[in-house]
């Protein structure tokens, strides 16, 4: 059994729940614990989750899997740790709603274009696309959103930039 795997067989039903869990409940934490607490928490996920530790193992069906779940803890971290988006994801909490809304919240840094990638091959084409747009190749750049796309077809992120993008070399 692999690594991956090992680790899958405890983080599953993680996985398949997280849709039900608040982001304290998927970091491990309590509502009341501190910012430092919050922060070793994350920290420790981080060191056993994050994707550049199995890239190697990145055509392993798992690795989407737990990059989605780490990616989920990281918003959950994002949010629990600064102290103006918690105040209002605890609102919202008592509500009911497990996650942050991020939009209308003008105090958010808008998701980058890779970040707004579920799939490893989206995020990858995106990425290339993005150092291709840096050094000037902008219709290289469109070619790999474009095929992105074709991997996310629901990412209106990058549809978006695609537009603005085929806008520019018209």
């Amino acid at each position: 059994m692999s690594l991956l795997e090992k680790m899958w067989a405890k983080l599953g039903p993680l996985h398949q729940h997280m849709d039900r869990l608040s982001y304290y409940q998927l970091l491990g934490v309590r509502p009341d614990d501190s910012g430092e607490r919050i922060h070793e928490a994350y920290m420790r996920i981080a060191m056993l989750l994050h994707p550049d530790r199995h890239h190697q193992h990145r055509n392993d069906p798992v690795f989407e899997k737990i990059y989605v779940l780490f990616k989920r803890m990281t918003e959950g971290y994002q949010v629990l740790s600064n102290p103006m988006l918690r105040g209002d994801y605890d609102g919202g909490l008592r509500s009911g709603k497990l996650r942050y809304d991020f939009t209308g919240a003008k105090f958010v840094e808008a998701e980058s274009l890779d970040q707004s990638c579920r799939s490893l091959e989206a995020r990858e084409l995106v990425e290339m696309g993005m150092k291709l747009e840096e050094n000037g190749d902008l219709q290289g750049a469109l070619m790999n959103f474009e095929m992105a796309l074709g991997f996310e077809p629901d990412n209106h992120r990058l549809a978006m930039e695609i537009e603005s993008l085929s806008e520019k070399l018209r």
